[in-house]
């Protein structure tokens, strides 16, 4: 098993009961030391300990701020997130509607491209069917364009009479209105 305990020999009692005797006059001695310096350096404590006061009124305000702060950031961050989320629910819906938009906007495109062209060759062959008089003075057909007009073609073009050739378009001709008739 183990080996039996030795003995405190008197010797080592001895010592303990020495350091006691001894420690209560020491120490009766370094409290009369620290007494004498409390009292020496209390004001130089009192303005420690203000200073420590002060400093943890300033830091708890600081802190109070700050928690506001985060409290508020906090806040925000909810409010974006919940933007982000609606944001991100509509944007899923969105690419199907544009891209119907889209070729509705190209099919338009093409359509009116295509009436453009039209309009193009109208106006192209409605200026092809139009006759040109040259060397007339300006406002000299006023007040009646058809009687100057019947008048200036009798006298200059078919003064020997209505021409005999013709081109007709197939069809029923319509009745035809004499100019002076109009007026």
């Amino acid at each position: 098993m183990g080996q039996p305990r030795p003995n405190k020999s008197t010797s080592d009692t001895m010592a303990t009961t020495d350091n006691d005797s001894l420690d209560p006059l020491s120490q009766t001695e370094q409290f009369r030391r620290l007494e004498t310096t409390l009292r020496s350096n209390s004001a130089k404590f009192e303005k420690i300990l203000h200073a420590i006061l002060d400093t943890k009124t300033s830091l708890e305000t600081k802190i109070d701020t700050v928690s506001l702060e985060v409290n508020l950031l906090r806040a925000d961050h909810r409010k974006l997130a919940e933007r982000v989320t609606q944001a991100e629910a509509i944007t899923q819906t969105l690419p199907p509607t544009f891209q119907s938009l889209q070729t509705q906007i190209a099919s338009m495109q093409k359509e009116l491209n295509a009436l453009h062209r039209r309009a193009e060759d109208a106006d192209g062959r409605s200026r092809q069917n139009n006759i040109r008089f040259i060397g007339f003075p300006e406002r000299s057909e006023l007040p009646h364009a058809e009687l100057f007009l019947e008048k200036c073609l009798r006298s200059t073009v078919f003064h020997n009479g209505a021409p005999t050739l013709a081109h007709r378009i197939p069809g029923d001709l319509p009745k035809l209105v004499p100019l002076h008739a109009l007026s």
